[in-house]
């Protein structure tokens, strides 16, 4: 396993390739962080979940906070009946580069205040303008109906400018949407966008990973049975999940690269590695990093060393695709 430092450049290690901060342990915020997420015992039973799934669709999605809006600007207009937000930061020239970024939420939840913050943090270290998208939600929205509105948004977006000059982005849940995405856009032949930046993403709906279990029990925050409950939802199907909502079953070959940044304390770094595993014998860019300790998107929380390290190679990439 290739270990990357922060003084090395990530462009050394190939397709395919695991990359373990090197960091020997998790920094000290990270395991406050984790101890703090344990003793709150994230992690909800189904029927608790479903309980706030519930209460989350029925308040809407959070509005920007003050910490977003002093950095940013945020506009909104309505498209096909929902919101999408524009976000560029504040004082600076509108940015030629685009990002479109797809929340997560297990396909359940809008909007939440830690998104716009990771939103906030790509516009800025990117001087990039971000797009954010809403989409029906489960149980009423399905994968099928939020994917073809994502590719008409790409479509949209094409008309003003180059595909290079368009990356995909997500977290979680949308981070596997915007993988899903990206194949979509493949196999429609449309121009594919220059890079996918992938936060803590759900690749497989199913999670029938047999490595999963090694991990299920160090995750502070996510159920796997729940997950699996979601999945069925999102997809609207009793058996094997639909077509292109897992994207990890997809063909890999014809994608833009793709970075992944994940925690070994989650229980998706399963299929992230076998991701990695998959691109190496495609030869394939995709570059999985890992963050030892690292919880489910912990990339929300711009106080740890973590985050920062993440930040660093993001702004790379957006920088990368000028």
């Amino acid at each position: 396993m290739n270990a990357e430092r922060a003084d090395v450049p990530d462009g050394v290690v190939g397709s395919g390739a695991r990359k373990v901060w090197a960091a020997r342990w998790p920094s000290v915020p990270m395991r406050l962080s984790t101890w703090w997420l344990r003793r709150a015992d994230r992690a909800l039973t189904l029927d608790e979940a479903l309980r706030r799934r519930d209460e989350a669709q029925a308040r809407g999605g959070a509005p920007p906070p003050r910490s977003t809006l002093r950095r940013c600007r945020v506009d909104m207009e309505q498209w096909g009946g929902l919101p999408v937000y524009t976000v560029t930061v504040r004082g600076r020239t509108y940015p030629a580069r685009t990002v479109i970024f797809l929340h997560g939420g297990g396909f359940t939840t809008p909007l939440q205040p830690q998104q716009w913050m990771l939103v906030s943090a790509l516009a800025r270290n990117g001087d990039v303008r971000v797009l954010v998208p809403t989409y029906a939600l489960a149980p009423s929205g399905t994968h099928p109906e939020a994917l073809g509105r994502m590719l008409q948004l790409y479509r949209r977006v094409l008309e003003d400018c180059d595909a290079a000059d368009v990356m995909l982005a997500g977290e979680s849940s949308g981070g596997g949407m915007a993988y899903a995405l990206a194949q979509a856009i493949r196999d429609g032949g449309i121009a594919a966008p220059a890079n996918l930046l992938l936060f803590s993403p759900w690749l497989d709906l199913e999670l029938d990973n047999p490595e999963i279990k090694d991990v299920a029990g160090k995750d502070p925050i996510l159920d796997v049975e729940v997950l699996r409950h979601l999945g069925r939802e999102w997809t609207a199907s009793a058996g094997r999940c639909g077509v292109g909502a897992s994207p990890i079953d997809g063909d890999l070959l014809g994608l833009p690269p793709v970075d992944v940044f994940i925690g070994t304390n989650e229980v998706f770094i399963a299929d992230c590695r076998r991701l990695s595993e998959l691109a190496r014998r495609l030869d394939v860019d995709v570059r999985v990093h890992e963050y030892r300790g690292g919880f489910h998107a912990f990339m929300y929380l711009s106080w740890l060393p973590e985050t920062w390290h993440v930040m660093r190679i993001v702004r790379r990439r957006l920088r990368q695709a000028q």
